[in-house]
């Protein structure tokens, strides 16, 4: 099967070609499966039930690896020969930083689930596929490596702040991640419905299960 981007192998210990940033491999899982999902037609968000998860377009492994220079997060899909299928760069710097859930979603019906937002590192393109893993502990792992990604972020614009006001001036907050319908929402929104911005650490949100009425999942 042709992946999303042009055939590479990853090595779990890389070096980015462009920056010479050492890569630390934060998570392995020897299984993924991988969907094409339909265009979301509601606002609410994504049903995996929607995604016929008996047949994924791709049963393979799973990377997740954390450039530390750079402080950005890549998580790898891999084909089981170990080319690169597709690619899902998270990067929450910058002023004003982006929010997690534009590049990694969570669904409405399941924990195990997510959509990612893939870009081909030759051509820019971008597109959203979905992945499934069997195990919840992976879907857990995944989403707490990602909130220590955000936590990292914030530290960050902290320590920036401090240096920019020599010491000496109070600490502002972090520039806003987004001004959705009129609303400002902060830099720390997490995934899974958890919030771990300051005054909302801990605060989880109802998660709807039902994907223990779908099956055994089958590779494609």
């Amino acid at each position: 099967m042709s992946g999303l981007v042009e055939s590479t192998t990853v090595d779990t210990k890389s070096v980015d070609a462009d920056t010479s940033d050492i890569s630390m491999t934060l998570m392995e899982v020897d299984e993924v499966f991988v969907y094409f999902i339909p265009k979301l037609t509601s606002s609410t968000g994504h049903r995996a039930d929607s995604w016929s998860l008996d047949s994924p377009a791709l049963t393979g492994k799973f990377h997740l690896s954390h450039f530390e220079t750079s402080n950005i997060l890549h998580l790898s899909l891999l084909e089981s020969s170990g080319s690169l299928f597709a690619r899902c760069p998270v990067d929450l710097n910058g002023v004003p930083p982006k929010r997690l859930d534009t590049i990694v979603e969570t669904v409405l019906d399941s924990s195990r689930y997510f959509v990612l937002k893939c870009v081909d590192d030759a051509t820019r393109r971008e597109v959203r596929v979905g992945i499934g893993f069997r195990d919840r502990c992976h879907a857990s792992d995944l989403k707490g490596h990602l909130q220590d990604y955000v936590r990292s972020v914030e530290r960050g614009n902290k320590a920036r702040e401090l240096m920019e006001g020599g010491g000496g001036e109070k600490l502002k907050k972090p520039p806003p991640a987004n001004v959705v319908g009129g609303e400002v929402e902060e830099v720390a929104k997490g995934v899974g419905g958890i919030e771990v911005g300051e005054g909302n650490k801990g605060k989880q949100k109802e998660v709807v299960e039902e994907d223990e009425d779908w099956g055994d999942f089958e590779g494609a």
